[in-house]
């Protein structure tokens, strides 16, 4: 094999080069450049978030911090009728529907244990049940896979009504003191003889959970637990008639 010698080459000379930079301070990523001077930052992002309502009952059932409801609700007619005076005006006229249909509660609850200082065995437990009679109210709601719907004024006042509406049993009058047996009985004869046309139903009715609370028959609200924020317990609160 034969070889034949390359031609002799000039060697290939790096570019000249000026003086080096001097690099001064440490390199930044994009995220994290200093913020040009030139951006403002809009005087709404440093304004607080507004403050969160706090919580309460709807003001027709609110009866703490010796608030008063504006109810006009006779507890021991059977007639379920709870009204308010309008505004401007001596006469009581029935709650509209959408004051009834408004939540109970705010924030919203699905569940509600109410009792009664008056009346210690008694008690309105509000909660979904799978079943629903008609006019349950909230006693009970649809066996359904949605959420269950919050709590309403109607749905306090219509329970609170019917479970004071309910026959005591024989164990209940046992219990009672010979003082508290007659003033429970005073009630009950008022209750039936108020109305004259339905006396002969009232009284074949018995007593009923209503008339333990004597004269004081009229509601006046509810209020939360002593120390408790929250509304799965409250207390009925009554008053007399004025």
């Amino acid at each position: 094999m034969m070889y034949t010698q390359l031609p002799a080459v000039m060697p290939i000379q790096p570019p000249a080069m000026g003086p080096a930079m001097p690099m001064h301070g440490r390199r930044y990523s994009d995220g994290a450049l200093p913020q040009p001077a030139w951006i403002q930052v809009p005087a709404w992002m440093y304004q607080p978030a507004p403050p969160q309502p706090r919580s309460q009952l709807h003001p027709l059932l609110n009866a703490e911090n010796g608030h008063k409801s504006p109810i006009i609700f006779d507890l021991s007619s059977h007639a379920y009728e709870p009204r308010k005076h309008a505004a401007g005006s001596f006469t009581a006229a029935h709650l509209s529907q959408d004051e009834l249909a408004q939540t109970a509660t705010y924030p919203a609850v699905t569940r509600m244990l109410i009792t009664c200082d008056e009346v210690p065995d008694w008690r309105v437990v509000l909660e979904p049940h799978k079943e629903q009679p008609s006019n349950a109210g909230y006693l009970t709601v649809p066996a359904t896979g949605a959420p269950a719907p919050p709590i309403t004024v109607h749905d306090v006042l219509y329970a609170i009504h019917r479970m004071l509406h309910r026959q005591i049993a024989h164990a209940d009058w046992r219990k009672l003191t010979d003082e508290r047996t007659t003033k429970v009985a005073r009630a009950y004869t008022r209750r039936t003889r108020a109305i004259p046309a339905t006396r002969t139903f009232e009284e074949s009715q018995g007593v009923k959970w209503v008339d333990y609370l004597e004269d004081k028959y009229m509601f006046r609200g509810l209020v939360r637990e002593r120390g408790d924020q929250s509304f799965e317990y409250l207390r009925l609160l009554v008053r007399k008639k004025d």
